[in-house]
C-alpha cells in the first residue's frame, strides 16, 4: 500500500479532516491532498510527527512490515487468547490492538483476533469492563477488513458485523451491511431471514423460510434418489429398499407431489423383477401424474405463490411413462410377464 493510501485510511478511521491534519503537521490541507493522491510525498522531517499523529509507527506508515504467514497468524491469535483467559479480557485486547497496529494490512490476522475477542465477550459479560468501547472497537476492526479485504475475508467480517449488528439492535447497520454481502448466497439469504424476524416482518420471512424448505425438500429427495441408485450398483438391496421407504416418506412429510413416493421404489422393483410391485408403484404414477401438486394446496409451503408456468402436462407425462414400459430394455421382463403384458393392455393415455 503506497504511503497515501496509508495517511487517508488512517486520517479518516480517526476522523480527521485534511484540514485538521495539516494544522497540526504546520503544513497546507492541499499538501495533505497531494499526500494521499500520491502526487507528492511528506518530507523526511514529517515522517516521524506524522506517524505519532496518526497513532501508528514509521514501519506502518512506509509499509514496511511483513505480513505473517498463516502458521504465524494462528499462532498471534491463539497467543492473544491465552493472554486474555490468564491475564484478563482487558490485557488480551490491549495486545490484539497492539498487533493490529503492527500488521495494519493484514486482513487475515485482523479477522482472526476480532472474531477471537468477539467471541471471548460472550463467555465472560460480567468480567469485561467498558463493553461497549470494546464491542466499538472490534467492529471497527471488523468493518476494516470487510471494506479493504478481497473475498472469502470481506465476506466473513461482513457477516460477523450483520450478526454483531443484529444482536445489538442496530438493525439499520445490518441492512447495510447486509447489501454488501454477496445475495445470491446462502449466508446472504439466512441473514435477510434473521433481519426481517428481528423487524417482526413474519410476513417475509415467513415467505423466505418456506422457500428454502421446499429447496431443501428437493435436495433431500435428490441425495436420497442417488444414495438408492449407488446401493443398487453395489447390490445392497436393503439398504436401497431402506432408502426408496426413506424417500417415500419424505414426500408425504415433507408435503411434495406423491407421484415422487411411487417413482422412489421403480428401480428397486426393477432390480428385484418384481412384477407385482411395479404394477403397484404404475398405478400409483399414473394416477398422480392427473393431480397437479400446487403449493397453496400444503401447510408447509402455501405462501408461496403458485408458479404460473404451470407446464403441467399430465397428458405428456403419462406418455412418456408408458413409452417407458413398452420400450425401456431393463423393463423387457416385466413386459415379457403375463401380469405385466395384461396391465399394460389396461393402459390408455
Amino acid at each position: 500500500m503506497q504511503i497515501g493510501e496509508v495517511i487517508r485510511r488512517h486520517r479518516k478511521e480517526r476522523n480527521m479532516t485534511q484540514e485538521e491534519m495539516a494544522d497540526r503537521l504546520g503544513v497546507t490541507a492541499p499538501a495533505v491532498c497531494k499526500w494521499e493522491s500520491g502526487q507528492a510525498y511528506p518530507d523526511i522531517t514529517l515522517l516521524v510527527p506524522l506517524a505519532r499523529l496518526l497513532s501508528v509507527d514509521l514501519n506502518s506508515l512506509l509499509s514496511f512490515e511483513e505480513k505473517p504467514d498463516k502458521k504465524e497468524i494462528d499462532s498471534l491469535v491463539q497467543e492473544i487468547s491465552r493472554i486474555a483467559a490468564q491475564q484478563g479480557f482487558e490485557q488480551g485486547f490491549c495486545e490484539a490492538g497492539r498487533k493490529i497496529k503492527e500488521y495494519p494490512n493484514c486482513y487475515e490476522l485482523i479477522l482472526g483476533l476480532a472474531s477471537t475477542l468477539q467471541g471471548l465477550m460472550l463467555f465472560v459479560p460480567d468480567g469485561v469492563e467498558e463493553g461497549e468501547k470494546y464491542e466499538k472497537e472490534i467492529c471497527g476492526w471488523l468493518e476494516r477488513v470487510a471494506a479493504h479485504a478481497d473475498g472469502y475475508l470481506s465476506k466473513k467480517a461482513c457477516e460477523q458485523l450483520f450478526y454483531q449488528y443484529i444482536n445489538n439492535g442496530s438493525l439499520a447497520k445490518a441492512e447495510e451491511i447486509l447489501q454488501k454481502m454477496p445475495q445470491e448466497e446462502e449466508e446472504a439469504k439466512q441473514a435477510r431471514i434473521s433481519l426481517y424476524m428481528k423487524q417482526g416482518n413474519y410476513t417475509e420471512a415467513r415467505l423466505l423460510l418456506e422457500h428454502r424448505l421446499l429447496t431443501a425438500a428437493g435436495h433431500i429427495q435428490q441425495a436420497l434418489g442417488g444414495l438408492s441408485v449407488i446401493a443398487l450398483q453395489e447390490g445392497d438391496m436393503a439398504n436401497a429398499r431402506f432408502l426408496a421407504d426413506t424417500l417415500s416418506k419424505s414426500v408425504t412429510t415433507l408435503q411434495l407431489w406423491e407421484y415422487g413416493a411411487f417413482s422412489a421404489y421403480m428401480e428397486v422393483y426393477c432390480k428385484e423383477r418384481d412384477v407385482e410391485g411395479l404394477i403397484r408403484i404404475f398405478k400409483g404414477m399414473l394416477e398422480n401424474a392427473d393431480k397437479p401438486w400446487r403449493t397453496g394446496d400444503t401447510t408447509l409451503y402455501r405462501h408461496i405463490p403458485q408458479s404460473k408456468q404451470e407446464s403441467f402436462m399430465p397428458e405428456l407425462l403419462k406418455k412418456d411413462l408408458l413409452d417407458m414400459l413398452r420400450h425401456e430394455e431393463s423393463l423387457a421382463f416385466f413386459r415379457e410377464s403375463e401380469a405385466g403384458s395384461a396391465f399394460l393392455k389396461t393402459v390408455r393415455v
